[in-house]
């Protein structure tokens, strides 16, 4: 009985040796887990007392699974995956589940996900506008390209300041004792003189003579000041009307006619001159950029009447005053906060200069118009992008406007895509915005955003994609029926901190390329292109069972489904008592090397004194028999 007993031992020995034996060699092997030999001890079934029972020996009972977690090894493949937690991987091979820990997964010939193995992983896909399905199937990347998608939505979040001031301008002209009185010869008797500036002194006129086109560009060199010029005349002939041999000169160039009409016509071919003729053959004359209108018959016999900007009357004629010259008016805009005071020295202006104010008109290229300006990139449906301008102004308060309005005017590639006026022209796209006393957007108040006369173009030509449709159908459709598109502002907001876009997203795209995949943390599979989009394409699907340590391990870190083990229960990562995913990282083997090194000593000794006990026994029964 004790041979026995000893080689129930040795037995169990070397089934402890192979099992810690195998956890050494797979110490390496990714998602591999640790067996444990669990012994039992044999006695005889006998109807005697338990002081009496002796051991029949030992045997192995279960080579159980540790399924405890192993360390997580982060790589440089997108497709290797750890399991933080509970679950397996699912793969299937010719329709067979088996149950995985170990992530190594890449892309075959057909762009299936697959372990080193073959088998295809599991999940579930995704269709075209990335929802998720509830079946059960291959995971595949498709590595056809993203095709373009039109711009239907934009999703806009911003604060515009409360402190913000209402942009006003003030306006005043050249209103000096000088300006616009007619003067016998050449010069028009303007005198040089200052004028301050936020109260700097500036040297405008700088000089005597200067005519109006001239002083305006004086001014418009200074900082917060913008200026224009005319110079108006009329003339009346009380002679002939200059004919060759009778030239009337206008800034030296000559002019003749037979009739108020045909000398006006004459005027009108000339450069920056413009005339008009009232029914008494009244010749008023613009110099439409402000240069000084020098009236000359000295070598001719015309004689006329010429009327200054004051009304006054000079009669020229080749004898007495065959030259008389009429200076022009200034008019000047000055930004916010700009003032223009205590003009010194000059007859162009007054002392101090009369300012009226009015609300700034907007005016996409002036930003002086606009308190703030944000762009977007937005695409047609072809893909192409298309730049976006959005601007704000706030509005003053008056009976029709409340407290806290302002208007945001939308173009695109630089175009007004606001409803077309009587000419068929589009108009500035502009709209409401009202904000309550909290500082949030008052959406009863405010104006739908919605761009409905969209014309996308490249470079300046019509490019054959969807255009626009208007009444727009509302809600705008995805995917686009036309070039429409609504921006929503339902988070805006007017507090007192600055001006500032906190989110701005569009839901547009160019064509793109696939780049690489991805895979978050609950399970979603993601194309990448190389349009900066990214595409659900499916969601990974993890198992777990009632009892892991009644799997069948089939080998290649796999396990099957068994009696003892229970069906698998499916889920997405995250969900239920499953774990989460790591991408980009291995679990590594949970074989704890120190740990079987010390059960490989163990097992040796084991197995060296079960050895020992067969000597022994050898040894008496050698003994019994040497007595006969």
């Amino acid at each position: 009985m004790s041979f026995n007993t000893a080689l129930s031992g040795l037995r169990a020995a070397s089934t402890e040796l192979e099992v810690t034996g195998n956890n050494v060699a797979n110490a390496s092997t990714t998602g591999f887990k640790s067996s444990r030999a669990e012994f039992g001890d044999i006695y005889a079934n006998a109807f005697v007392t338990a002081d009496n029972q002796i051991g029949s020996g030992v045997l192995t009972q279960d080579i159980s699974q540790q399924f405890s977690q192993g360390n997580v090894s982060f790589t440089d493949n997108n497709l290797d995956m750890a399991i933080n937690g509970d679950g397996f991987f699912v793969v299937k091979d010719d329709g067979v589940s088996t149950y995985t820990r170990a992530g190594l997964f890449g892309l075959d010939k057909e762009n299936y996900v697959v372990n080193n193995a073959g088998a295809r992983l599991q999940g579930y896909s995704a269709d075209d506008l990335g929802q998720v399905g509830g079946t059960l199937t291959d995971m595949q990347v498709n590595n056809q390209g993203l095709v373009p998608k039109s711009t239907t939505s934009i999703e806009e979040t911003f604060n515009l300041s409360a402190n913000d001031d209402v942009l006003v301008v003030r306006s005043t002209s050249t209103d000096g004792a000088g300006i616009g009185i007619g003067q016998a010869g050449t010069d028009n008797g303007y005198l040089a003189g200052t004028i301050d500036l936020n109260g700097v002194q500036q040297n405008v006129p700088s000089a005597d003579n200067l005519s109006a086109a001239e002083i305006a560009q004086e001014l418009n060199v200074l900082q917060g000041v913008s200026a224009n010029a005319t110079t108006t005349s009329t003339l009346t002939m009380t002679s002939a009307y200059p004919v060759a041999g009778d030239d009337l000169k206008i800034n030296g160039n000559p002019f003749t006619g037979n009739s108020a009409d045909e000398l006006a016509a004459d005027i009108n071919a000339a450069n920056g001159l413009t005339a008009t003729v009232d029914a008494g053959g009244i010749i008023t004359i613009t110099a439409t950029v402000g240069q000084d209108l020098s009236f000359d018959v000295t070598d001719g016999a015309a004689t006329a009447d010429v009327v200054d900007g004051a009304g006054g009357t000079i009669a020229i004629d080749p004898v007495t005053t065959p030259q008389a010259t009429i200076g022009g008016t200034v008019d000047i805009t000055l930004e916010n906060g700009t003032n223009l005071t205590n003009a010194m020295a000059s007859n162009v202006f007054s002392a101090n200069p009369a300012l009226s104010s009015l609300v700034n008109q907007f005016d996409p290229s002036n930003p002086a118009t606009y308190n703030h300006v944000t762009s977007a990139t937005i695409y047609d449906s072809k893909g192409i992008a298309h730049d976006m301008n959005q601007y704000f102004v706030k509005e003053p308060t008056s009976i029709a406007t409340a407290p806290g309005t302002w208007t945001t005017y939308v173009q695109v590639d630089g175009q007004d895509v606001g409803p077309n006026d009587v000419a068929g022209v589009p108009s500035p796209a502009a709209f409401k915005l009202q904000f309550n006393p909290d500082g949030t957007l008052d959406q009863g108040g405010s104006d739908r955003l919605v761009i409905s006369n969209w014309t996308p173009r490249g470079s300046g030509d019509a490019v054959g994609v969807l255009g626009p449709q208007d009444p727009p159908t509302l809600p705008i459709p995805d995917p686009a029926t036309s070039s429409n598109f609504e921006i929503d502002v339902t988070n805006a907001t007017s507090f007192g901190s600055p001006f500032a876009v906190n989110a701005l997203n569009q839901n547009g795209f160019a064509t793109g390329s696939l780049t690489g995949v991805e895979v978050g943390e609950t399970g979603e599979l993601f194309a990448r292109y190389s349009n900066g989009e990214t595409k659900v394409l499916g969601n990974i699907a993890l198992a777990n069972f009632a009892n892991p340590e009644g799997l069948i391990a089939l080998g290649d870190t796999g396990w099957a489904e068994s009696l003892e083990s229970g069906q698998p229960l499916l889920g997405e990562p995250g969900s239920a008592q499953l774990g989460r995913i790591q991408s980009g990282a291995l679990e590594d083997s949970n074989v704890d090397l120190t740990e079987q090194l010390v059960n490989l000593i163990v097992a040796q000794r084991n197995f060296q004194a079960n050895a020992k006990t067969i000597e022994t026994a050898d040894a008496i029964t050698q003994t019994i028999i040497n007595l006969r």
